[in-house]
């Protein structure tokens, strides 16, 4: 029995191991995602932001030459 509790001992040890090197690898890869998913967030943000500025612009341009041609016409 104490060989065989032995062997057991072992083969936990190296399941251990294992463990141990699959917890490191998945924290980097999570430290990796997190950070593209910060990355995807900022990019996305600068787009609206983009979006929101240059739709103003278009909406006051609008506005702009809607009321000047009221002054042509007039």
């Amino acid at each position: 029995p104490s060989e065989l509790l032995a062997r057991i001992d072992e083969r936990q040890e190296h399941i251990d191991g294992q463990l141990t090197l699959i917890l490191e690898q998945t924290q980097k890869t999570n430290g990796r995602v997190t950070s593209l998913e910060n990355w995807r967030s900022r990019v996305g943000g600068i787009w609206f932001t983009v979006g929101l500025v240059f739709g103003g612009i278009g909406t006051i341009t609008g506005i702009v030459l809607g009321i000047l041609s009221l002054f042509k016409h007039a």
